[in-house]
């Protein structure tokens, strides 16, 4: 069966976010005496939502049995101060120096005009995510976006827990064998794995066609071009 619901992982997949993340984090890091991280450091540092961006900045570990309390090098009070700081400006510049992905444009537009519906599901912010996406694609480009809640207490799990993705009404009215996630990690890949659905990889991201291939990802592609040739093949077979 062919898809009629294609669903993006943001960061890494649709839009190069890295460099107002780390401008944002290493503002933190530096107003409490840590040290900065280059831009594409940030590339092993994303993919868990924001606190755990944080956390791994300055090398501390989140304990889920303790609600998401920091330990390590940061006291857990220190720790949320700091993220509400990195909230503040991330929210600040969202999308400043961040690009989308070269051809990724054309293909959302592409799969638009062709009646698929687009959403997006991402662990980052809701209100930044949003963001984001206003900020570099055309307005009504995607039916939904799906994101974490703002203060990194999540009342549903973040990926590769699927809830959000598959309690949101959208997906009600669609079986699941008419769907299809994109994404660049392993966190994806989990993600659409636990969900049921199909899952295709993207190697240009933050992590890589090994760590894809690694998580069981059967599909891995290396350009937007091969990814767009790969999806209307999908759109076809549903019309």
């Amino acid at each position: 069966m062919g898809k009629q619901l294609i669903v993006f992982d943001l960061d890494g997949t649709l839009v190069d976010t890295l460099p107002d993340i780390a401008a944002a984090a290493n503002r933190v890091l530096k107003n409490h005496g840590y040290s900065v991280h280059q831009t594409q450091r940030y590339a092993a540092f994303v993919g868990r939502g924001l606190s755990r961006t944080l956390c791994s900045a300055v090398q501390c570990s989140l304990e889920e049995s303790s609600g998401g309390g920091a330990k390590g090098s940061v006291s857990d009070a220190r720790f949320r101060s700091m993220f509400s700081e990195l909230l503040e400006y991330y929210r600040r510049s969202p999308a400043r120096d961040s690009a989308v992905y070269p051809g990724m444009g054309a293909l959302v537009d592409d799969l638009k005009s062709q009646g698929a519906s687009l959403g997006v599901f991402t662990n980052k912010s809701q209100p930044i995510a949003a963001a984001v996406i206003d900020a570099l694609f055309d307005r009504g480009s995607f039916d939904f976006v799906i994101g974490s809640q703002e203060d990194g207490r999540e009342a549903v799990p973040l990926k590769p827990d699927p809830s959000a993705l598959l309690n949101h009404p959208k997906l009600q009215k669609i079986a699941k064998s008419s769907i299809l996630m994109i994404g660049d990690s392993e966190v994806d890949a989990e993600a659409a794995r636990r969900a049921g659905i199909d899952f295709a990889g993207v190697s240009w991201g933050y992590r890589g066609e090994a760590a894809l291939h690694g998580a069981g990802a059967r599909a891995v592609f290396r350009s937007p071009e091969h990814l767009h040739r790969h999806v209307n093949q999908q759109l076809n077979q549903w019309r």
